[in-house]
Parts: C-alpha cells; sequence; structure tokens
C-alpha cells in the first residue's frame, strides 16, 4: 500500500513537472514569436527579398552540391514564407524551440538543471538570427545534427547502431556542414565508447578534406561553413556558439553531478540563462537597421504617405533613409514646399553615387524609375543585385528588371526574368499577368505605370549617364516631356542641394506658377536678398511672411546666438540648410 502511494505520488510529480516544463517551452516559443513579429519584421522583408527560391529541380540540385547545402535548401524554403512577417517569426520561433526540445530530448539524464540549461543554444541562436546577415540555413542545419541524434539511438542493436553513427558523419557534414560536428560530440557523450569516438571524429575530418575535390571551395570555406553567413568568407560565430552549447549542454548532463541537481542549481541556472537572454538579444536589436529596413520595405511596398508620416516621428538621418523620404516627397507632390522641414545631407540623400552593394542602389534606382530614367533604374538594380554576397538572386530585383524591359519593348530579356519568378510562390500570379503583356503594345499601355514610364524616358536609347552633369539629364529629361513633374523637383532639388542659387533660379523659370511652393520662395527670397539691396522690386511669387521671415533668419543669424537655437527657430528652412549644413 505505502510503495503504490509513492509511485502515485512520483507519477503526479511527474506529470506535473512535465506540464511545468511545456509551459516554460511555450512562454519562450511566445518570447521569439513577438519579438520578430512586432521587434523585427522589417528585418524579415529584408531576408526574403535577397533571394529568388524556385520550386524547380534544377534550382535544388544547385543548391545542394556544397557541404551544407540541403540545410541551405531548406532555410531558401523557409525564408520565403517571410513575405508575411508573422509566418517569419512563427517559423524562427518554431526552429528556436525545436532547439531547445532537441537539445534536452538528447540530454542523457533529464533533470531541471538539463532542462534550464538547455534554452542556451536556443539563445545563442537568437542572437544570432538578430543578424540580418546569418541566413536561416543555420539553424535548420543545428536541427538537422540534432535530430539525428535520437534517430540513431533508436536503433537497438549496439553493433548496427555504431555502423550507423559512423556512416551518419559524412552524410550529415555533407547535408548539414561543419556543425554536424555536434552530432559526434554529443554521441560520444551517449556511448562513452573512446574508439568509436575517435573513428567518427576521423570520418569527419575526411569529410572535409574529400569534399574539396567534389566542390570548389577552399578548405577553410569548408571548415567555417558555405551556407550560414551571407558573407561567405565570415565565421558566423553566433551560430557555431549556438551548436557548441548543443554539445556542452549534453555533455553536462553525462555527469553524476546533474543527477539529482539542487533545486536552488536549477533556479540560479535559469535565472541567470533567463538574464542573459534579456540582455543579449536587448544587446543585438539593432534599432538603426530595422529603421532602414523599414524604409525600405514601404519603398519597395510603395507606401508614400505611410513612409511621411513614419518621417514625421523617426526623422531620417542616413542617406539610404533621406533618399527613401525624398522619392515618397516627390511621388506626392511634397517636395517643392516641404522637402527642408525634414534632415538634408546633400545630393547623397538625393541621388546618391552608384556603390558596388547590394542595399543602397536599390533605393537611388527607384528614385530614377520614379523619373522615367529607366535605363538607369535597370544598370543599378542589376547591379545591385550582381552585388549580394552570397550570390543569390533576387525576387525583388527580378521584378523590377522584368519590368524595366517591358518598358523598353526588350520582351524576350523580360521573359526570362518573368519565367523564373512563374516558379515562385509569392510571384507567380504577378509574373503570369506580366508574361501577357509582352508583344501586346495596346495591353502593356493599358497599364498606367508602364504607360507614364515610356512617356518619362529619354527618347534616345543611346544617352550617356554622367554623375557629375546630373542637372543637365534632369533638364533634358524634363524638357523632352514638360508634364515629367517629378524630374523638375529633382532637378531643383539637385540645385538647391549642391547650394547653387543661379542654377536653381534659372532653371526655375522653365515653369509658371500661380502659388510658388514654400521651398522655392524661399531659396528666391534669399536670391534676392544676396544680389539686391531691399525688398522692393521682388518677384510676387514670393509671399511678404517668408520675405519677412527671411528678415527675422538674418537679423538672429547676426546677433550670434548659435547653431542650436538657429535650428530650433529655422530648422525646416531652406536658409538653415544653406548656412548651417
Amino acid at each position: 500500500m505505502i510503495s503504490l502511494r509513492v509511485n502515485t505520488r512520483n507519477v503526479l510529480m511527474k506529470i506535473k513537472q512535465n506540464h511545468t516544463r511545456a509551459a516554460v517551452s511555450v512562454l519562450g516559443f511566445l518570447a521569439a514569436l513577438l519579438f520578430f513579429r512586432f521587434e523585427y519584421a522589417y528585418h524579415l522583408h529584408f531576408q526574403e527579398q535577397y533571394q529568388l527560391f524556385e520550386w524547380t529541380w534544377a534550382y535544388f540540385l544547385d543548391v545542394v552540391r556544397a557541404p551544407g547545402g540541403l540545410a541551405d535548401w531548406l532555410g531558401r524554403c523557409l525564408t520565403q514564407f517571410f513575405y508575411y512577417p508573422t509566418a517569419g517569426a512563427v517559423i524562427i520561433a518554431a526552429c528556436l524551440t525545436g532547439i531547445h526540445l532537441l537539445t534536452f530530448a538528447v540530454c542523457p539524464k533529464k533533470s531541471g538543471l538539463s532542462f534550464a540549461l538547455s534554452f542556451a543554444p536556443a539563445v545563442a541562436m537568437w542572437v544570432a538570427m538578430c543578424d540580418e546577415n546569418i541566413l536561416m540555413g543555420s539553424p535548420v542545419a543545428v536541427l538537422m545534427s540534432l535530430a539525428v541524434v535520437p534517430a540513431v539511438s533508436a536503433v537497438s542493436s549496439a553493433g548496427v547502431r555504431n555502423a550507423v553513427e559512423l556512416m551518419s558523419v559524412p552524410l550529415l557534414y555533407w547535408f548539414a556542414g561543419p556543425v554536424a560536428l555536434i552530432s559526434v560530440c554529443i554521441l560520444a557523450a551517449r556511448e562513452r565508447k573512446a574508439a568509436l569516438t575517435l573513428a567518427a571524429a576521423v570520418l569527419f575530418l575526411l569529410s572535409v578534406f574529400v569534399s574539396q575535390y567534389l566542390c570548389a571551395y577552399s578548405i577553410e570555406r569548408l571548415v567555417i561553413g558555405v551556407h550560414y553567413h551571407r558573407f561567405r568568407a565570415i565565421p558566423a560565430w553566433p551560430v557555431y556558439v549556438s551548436a557548441l552549447l548543443c554539445a556542452a549542454v549534453v555533455l553536462l548532463s553525462a555527469l553524476k553531478l546533474s543527477d539529482r541537481p539542487h533545486p536552488a542549481v536549477v533556479a540560479a541556472a535559469s535565472i541567470a540563462i533567463a538574464a542573459s537572454a534579456v540582455f543579449l538579444v536587448i544587446r543585438s536589436d539593432d534599432r538603426a537597421k530595422e529603421e532602414q529596413m523599414h524604409f525600405d520595405f514601404m519603398l519597395r511596398m510603395r507606401m508614400w504617405n505611410r513612409m511621411m508620416m513614419y518621417a514625421d516621428r523617426h526623422m531620417p538621418v542616413t542617406p539610404f533613409n533621406v533618399t527613401c523620404n525624398n522619392i515618397a516627397l516627390a511621388h506626392s507632390d511634397r517636395m517643392a514646399d516641404s522637402m527642408f522641414e525634414y534632415y538634408q545631407n546633400g545630393v547623397d540623400g538625393l541621388l546618391p553615387q552608384f556603390e558596388r552593394e547590394y542595399v543602397g542602389p536599390l533605393a537611388t534606382a527607384e528614385a530614377y524609375w520614379e523619373m522615367g530614367m529607366v535605363n538607369t533604374a535597370q544598370r543599378f538594380i542589376f547591379e545591385a543585385q550582381e552585388a549580394i554576397p552570397d550570390y543569390q538572386k533576387s525576387a525583388r530585383c527580378y521584378k523590377r528588371l522584368a519590368e524595366t524591359n517591358i518598358v523598353n519593348g526588350d520582351y524576350e530579356v523580360a521573359r526570362k526574368y518573368i519565367g523564373a519568378l512563374k516558379n515562385t510562390i509569392y510571384y507567380r500570379k504577378w509574373a503570369s499577368d506580366a508574361e501577357k503583356l509582352l508583344g501586346d503594345e495596346d495591353a502593356i499601355m493599358n497599364v498606367p505605370e508602364y504607360a507614364l514610364k515610356r512617356a518619362q524616358r529619354f527618347r534616345s536609347r543611346d544617352f550617356f549617364f554622367s554623375y557629375d552633369e546630373m542637372d543637365s539629364m534632369l533638364g533634358l529629361l524634363f524638357l523632352e516631356n514638360r508634364q515629367n513633374r517629378v524630374a523638375f523637383d529633382y532637378l531643383l532639388a539637385w540645385a538647391l542641394l549642391n547650394k547653387d542659387i543661379e542654377r536653381f533660379v534659372e532653371c526655375l523659370g522653365l515653369v509658371q506658377y500661380s502659388i510658388m511652393p514654400k521651398g522655392y520662395q524661399e531659396a528666391l527670397a534669399m536670391q534676392w536678398a544676396m544680389t539686391h539691396d531691399d525688398a522692393s522690386g521682388i518677384p510676387s511669387a514670393v509671399e511678404p511672411r517668408t520675405v519677412a521671415r527671411l528678415n527675422q533668419f538674418i537679423a538672429d543669424s547676426r546677433t550670434g546666438i548659435g547653431a542650436d537655437k538657429m535650428e530650433e527657430r529655422y530648422g525646416k528652412t531652406y536658409w538653415f540648410y544653406y548656412f548651417y549644413r
């Protein structure tokens, strides 16, 4: 009777313990889900737009032909669903929870301490995923390496099990990459056979050396992993830390001191891991990049009003963010009035020069597309795609390249891009609709945006692009189509940001205004004040209140009240930009 009571009590305690552990795991899942959905949503969009996952056999073979290729293919497959951040957050949270649960599952002794420590690898991977250059193949590779252990351990015969363990080493290295080493460490901790461990280690090293003859990668790249980091020559240190922590937790679990850990030790370990998780995630949370990716997302989706409202709350200061906001202002016919109500950093925030990288040129290309400089937009998009560090193609770039070629009438080139997009999930419908336009001039002209770009673009296809003569190009673009308001606004903005007032006045005469925009009034009033003794005779388009405010600006600047005070009073005027920026 006493024995029955003890057994019943033990069963109930075990059930309660399992429920507690399940609740804690669910809380961890929800924490990761909320973080990536609401704090890092635009990082997920960023990841998705720099790949082009195709559901084709050729694409699969192209990806899996290098060590870690299967994990990379699965990671890319999951990344395509980041198109919707909620789906992306669920996927990442599930992967992190999977790492935690599998780590605990392969521990030889299922103690409270082992459960608490099993969160450590998941936390390390969480920190890794805060870096936009760590790819989804990384957590997938760790999950694959962990999942092999219980699968192999399920084999009852010791001899067969040891043979399967040895066979799994080279296969797992080829499928998951160098993080497969953790399976060797974990199996060693579980089996405790020195000869088996040595044989597995030798097989792992042989796998690395043989791989250099099977694919065109150096031994260094094969050691650090090919598919974990977007910049392939950079080691993905947080991923390695996560993998090593998996092995360390299992090794610690195999020691005698983890048989019946004191509750205080378990509590201390739990608190330490929770505190470390909060500290490391907050430290890794890059808000500046998330803000830039937010601007980029709104630009990609052409959310002009939303972008300007966001800029009112989060003043854009970096050239990329300023470029995006200026495009929104120009598209919404607000550039002339409101441009200097936002921070401006010269022409670098209007039409930045091309740099061989994969982020900045996308925004600049959108500015050229908005003006109708279709060929220049196409060049920037193409070069940005070719600069993607891990040599992937971009669904976003492919879509824009298809559009530029449709506008230019290069239908066979457009068909190449559209054909690839038809092999995707989220771009298939757009590609199918775009394919129907190829060669059908009437259908193309019925698409308002394409008809507008054909009307705006340069009449001559053989046009020499020169950044040093940007004002001349913008002027020619406007003169060929005087309805191209965006090109004209960019022309005047170029002169104003270069502080070339004479050029501004010269170009301003190309258009007659019934009511001159605020920014142009300020520049014209300043030019008049610099070339005349008084305001008599100033063009009637300049309102008296603008002249009065300029006089006050001049008076305040002469008192030497300081740049901070002047910015407080006149920070949203062209005069402050001209004299203080």
